[in-house]
């Protein structure tokens, strides 16, 4: 194989050749194995295997059981169409361990054009793909960190503003959006109301079946009254037995009224809780801004006051006799 036209000048390139640090290696196609028939200094180094036995051998014997047969396909196909390929392949050295290959391989043409060769100039790149995999390692890692915060930030914001028993948005909730609320409603001149609700026997049911009971109830009743009310209204569970409900979006008297009416025909028939039958009912007292306060205090003062004087009156009304109390707890009456 030629190498050039002056004597000097091939010398030079050889001398080039055998101190470079990349592996160079020479392959004869026009034999039918392509058998290696020049590597230099550093393919022996790299590969750990000596002169005399690489000479006449085919480039596979550098290959392994965890080479890509993909890359490999690919490196074939290139070299039985004579063209320029790259790749980065694993290779295996003499003593069995493995080395990443930046390969590159060119046709070689005689000086009338004929193709007779290919040379391959190759550099052991395992530190760098070792790099490149142990960052992409911790890239992944920082990325599942990342997620698993984000999903316990969720968490925590789902806890600070969803009541972990019914689902209902909590106090610190109803409080950022009736304030959200009254800001709009002052720019726009609308009307904000609020019905303060309180569950009218709850504590007996609670006393007498227990927590559990009582919170199956407590779930029952919120499911229920969220089916009555709008998508825009905001239901929230004031704490215990208290629910609140925000309107924001086309109120009028007659629409909230309207409203509170379905929420109450909800405790017209006895709950089902398990084992027992309850009935329950609910006392409901409404504000409306800005007639009855132009403030979020005020109005969930001027919403209790009002659910307490309803409740008070039901109370007041009320006679304890026997058939009273077998009425509110159905099936299960109190001694």
């Amino acid at each position: 194989m030629e190498l050039g036209k002056s004597r000097p000048a091939a010398i030079e390139l050889m001398a080039a050749i055998e101190s470079t640090s990349s592996g160079v290696v020479l392959v004869e196609i026009s034999k039918s194995d392509q058998p290696i028939t020049f590597v230099n200094p550093a393919f022996e180094r790299m590969t750990g295997y000596q002169h005399a036995e690489i000479i006449g051998r085919n480039c596979r014997f550098l290959q392994g059981p965890e080479t890509s047969k993909l890359e490999t396909a690919n490196l074939r196909k290139a070299i039985s169409e004579r063209r320029h390929h790259t790749t980065r392949i694993l290779n295996y050295r003499k003593d069995g361990s493995t080395f990443w290959n930046d390969l590159t391989i060119s046709p070689i043409n005689a000086d009338n054009g004929a193709f007779i060769g290919f040379v391959g100039v190759q550099n052991d790149v395992t530190t760098e793909v070792m790099l490149h995999r142990e960052l992409s390692e911790k890239i992944d890692a920082l990325e599942s960190a990342k997620q698993s915060l984000n999903a316990a930030n969720a968490e925590l914001r789902k806890i600070a503003h969803y009541d972990p028993l019914t689902g209902l948005p909590s106090r610190r909730l109803l409080q950022d959006r009736l304030n959200y609320s009254l800001a709009r409603a002052k720019r726009t001149g609308s009307m904000v109301a609020i019905a303060f609700m309180d569950l009218d026997g709850f504590k007996k049911v609670n006393d007498r079946f227990g927590h559990e009971i009582g919170d199956l109830a407590l779930c029952q009743v919120s499911d229920q009254m969220r089916n009555q009310i709008r998508e825009t209204d905001t239901l929230a569970r004031h704490g215990g037995d208290e629910f609140i409900l925000l309107f924001d979006t086309l109120v009028s008297h007659s629409g909230v009224t309207t409203i509170c009416e379905r929420i109450k025909r909800v405790f017209s028939t006895p709950f089902n809780l398990g084992e027992f039958s309850a009935h329950l009912g609910i006392s409901i007292g409404t504000a409306f801004y800005p007639n009855d306060g132009d403030n979020a205090q005020s109005l969930l003062s001027l919403a209790d006051t009002a659910m307490y004087e309803s409740k008070n009156m039901k109370e007041q009304h009320a006679t304890p006799t026997p058939s009273r109390v077998g009425q509110f707890l159905g099936s299960q009456t109190l001694p």
